[in-house]
């Protein structure tokens, strides 16, 4: 199964291909058709014109809501001819949003995406494909930015060398909407899964109403000023950039709770140990572990070992001994606990992902069945 590590790896290692091979193509292939003076400086000036204001402007409300973001880019496309809205490049010259399929489909998919949302029945469903939601809306972003500077290739009197040219521009442009979105909408994330735990019935209903009106209004914004939309946006990405740790931590803990259950009935290879190894996660802080960090645990001679992945800096190990006595298990109707001590900091989490396959995995890992009264393996004395 990937981790949210090599999937960003693999995610920004594929927009760089695609931006080096979009800009590859367009640089050596011969001109599709020979353009007059007047449809070459109009097709220079659009794209020069397309600032990182009306590039940037939209991407708070595309991460708080990704496909109604993107509904609304559309319906201005191509209901805002005649307006001052062909002031703005990035959506009056843009043929993907201006194909009258986008917006429909777009629709389609934010009803088929924010109806199960209002119940807390039918929410986890969202929730599943919340990730799939946020990174298409990303890869949209990504064919509309390369089709507004497809045309630069066309209109220019030389063919421009590969790589050279808008592909810096292109690709930090790419990047800087890739990391907003992701960032905004991991914070919204973890709110949206709050709210879905309290008690109260409505506050779904209420909390999607109020998610989709605020990005509405923030579309409105950037369709009268591209420039205060992404003011605006900065703001938001800075106050979510400044909880973004700590609610990607809580992201990570809390869809692995109520996700991984799910794929496991679906995948039943999940159930099992990968590399002799369980995910868990520390309920409080644990050695020099934050709360509800993402860790692995394995079997070892002398013990068990803790340990931890970081993106660039590999993997970080602590020792659990076996003279501390056995790890005891307490099976949950949500979660199982892994007791390491009396006290609550030292208690490990992990979801009903291995439900199945339990009994086998502390055997093989020999932890203790507190609930069944009995060791599942003879404990491993103090020495």
């Amino acid at each position: 199964m990937f981790t949210d590590r090599k999937i960003a790896i693999c995610f920004f290692a594929s927009l760089l291909f695609a931006t080096i091979a979009s800009q590859s193509v367009s640089g050596q292939l011969p001109p599709k058709r020979t353009l007059g003076t007047d449809d070459q400086n109009l097709a220079v000036r659009i794209t020069e014109q397309v600032s990182a204001s009306e590039w940037l402007g939209p991407l708070a409300p595309i991460a708080l809501s990704p496909y109604f973001g993107i509904t609304c880019l559309a319906g201005m496309a191509q209901f805002g001819e005649g307006t001052w809205l062909e002031q703005n490049h990035l959506v009056s010259h843009n043929p993907v949003l201006q194909h009258p399929a986008v917006f429909w489909v777009f629709l389609t998919l934010t009803l088929a995406t924010s109806i199960p949302r209002f119940s807390k029945v039918s929410k986890p469903i969202a929730q599943l494909l919340d990730r799939v939601e946020t990174y298409s809306a990303i890869v949209t972003l990504i064919v509309i930015r390369l089709v507004v500077t497809e045309g630069v290739a066309e209109a220019e009197a030389e063919p421009r060398i590969a790589g050279v040219g808008a592909l810096p521009m292109d690709l930090l442009m790419i990047i800087a909407a890739a990391a907003n979105i992701i960032v905004i909408s991991t914070v919204r994330f973890v709110f949206e899964l709050i709210v879905w735990l309290s008690p109260f019935p409505t506050v779904d209903a209420i909390f999607e109403l109020t998610n989709k009106t605020i990005c509405a209004a923030l579309m409105t914004v950037y369709a009268f000023s591209p420039i205060l939309a992404l003011a605006l946006n900065v703001c938001l990405f800075v106050i979510c950039a400044a909880l973004f740790r700590p609610m990607y931590r809580r992201a990570v803990y809390m869809r692995s709770l109520i996700v991984d259950p799910v794929l496991a009935t679906i995948f039943p290879s999940l159930s099992h140990l990968r590399d002799g190894e369980m995910v868990v996660f520390n309920r409080e802080r644990l050695f020099s572990y934050p709360a509800k960090s993402r860790l692995y645990l394995r079997r070892s001679e002398s013990g068990w070992i803790l340990r931890k992945p970081n993106w660039f800096l590999g993997s970080t190990e602590q020792m659990l001994s076996s003279d501390t006595g056995p790890l005891r298990v307490q099976k949950g109707i949500i979660v199982n606990r892994i007791d390491l001590s009396n006290s609550a900091a030292a208690q490990l989490i992990f979801s009903r992902r291995y439900a199945s396959n339990l009994v086998a995995i502390a055997n093989e890992m020999q932890l203790t069945l507190a609930d069944e009264g009995k060791k599942v393996v003879p404990a491993i004395e103090p020495t």
